[in-house]
This record gives structure tokens, C-alpha cells and sequence, in this order.
């Protein structure tokens, strides 16, 4: 009886203001399946690092391309470089090099702003919009 009354006053104290703008405690334990959440957040989290990934190479390779005399090179990572491509005096090839520890350090920063976004957006519930049809 006691445990159905807490969980009716998390529910009512999760919905009660759409508008507000800091995380509600009480949404927190709407969470039953933490292992669930989390593989969801690190699956956002990789096609996040994608997306970012690709802005990155793309625009390292447009800044190069309206000017015939400077060779393409790409760059990948934001905000640390983890791929980069040079060019050596005399080569007709480009080389390339990788920094690990930028890698991860990518990682770890896309995964932590998408916990930091995942959790309260998922506590805001949507507006529910009234039919104005008649029957």
C-alpha cells in the first residue's frame, strides 16, 4: 500500500510541470532498467561520434578544395585531432598518423554529453495535444 502511494506521488511529482528546466529528482527512478538506459545512451553516443567524425573530415578536406596549389589533407576529431594526414617536402603521397589518447579522450566527451543530454530530455514528457474534431 505504502510502496503503490510512493510511486503514484513520483509519478504525479514527474509530470507535473512540463515547462521546467532543471531535472526533477523524482523522474530519476522512472529508470527501472539502468543496463537498458545506459546501452541506449552509448548507442547515441556512438552515432554521435559518427556524425561528428564526418563534419570533421569534410571540413578539413573543404578548406583545401577551391585552392589547386594546397594538397587535401584529413583531419579527423573534434575537439582533439585523432587522425591527421601530412603531406612530406618532395612526396607525391600523403602520410598519416593517429593519437590515441585524443581518441578516447572524443569518446569519453561525446559519451558524457550524451548522458548529460539523454537524461533530462527523457524526464520531460511531451504536451499533450487536444483534438479539436468532432465526431
Amino acid at each position: 500500500m505504502v510502496e503503490d502511494e510512493a510511486a503514484q506521488i513520483r509519478k504525479e511529482t514527474c509530470s507535473m510541470n512540463p515547462k521546467r528546466t532543471r531535472l526533477n529528482p523524482a523522474c530519476l527512478n522512472k529508470f527501472k532498467y539502468p543496463v537498458r538506459t545506459w546501452i541506449i545512451v552509448t548507442g547515441y553516443s556512438v552515432i554521435l561520434f559518427c556524425i561528428v567524425s564526418y563534419f570533421s573530415v569534410m571540413s578539413s578536406l573543404l578548406s583545401s578544395a577551391g585552392n589547386p596549389g594546397q594538397k587535401p589533407t584529413a583531419n579527423i576529431g573534434y575537439p582533439f585531432a585523432y587522425y591527421y594526414q601530412f603531406w612530406l617536402r618532395g612526396n607525391n603521397s600523403p602520410n598519416c598518423g593517429w593519437r590515441g589518447i585524443s581518441f578516447i579522450a572524443d569518446a569519453i566527451l561525446t559519451w558524457v554529453f550524451s548522458v548529460a543530454c539523454f537524461i533530462p530530455l527523457s524526464c520531460i514528457k511531451p504536451k499533450k495535444i487536444m483534438s479539436t474534431s468532432t465526431k
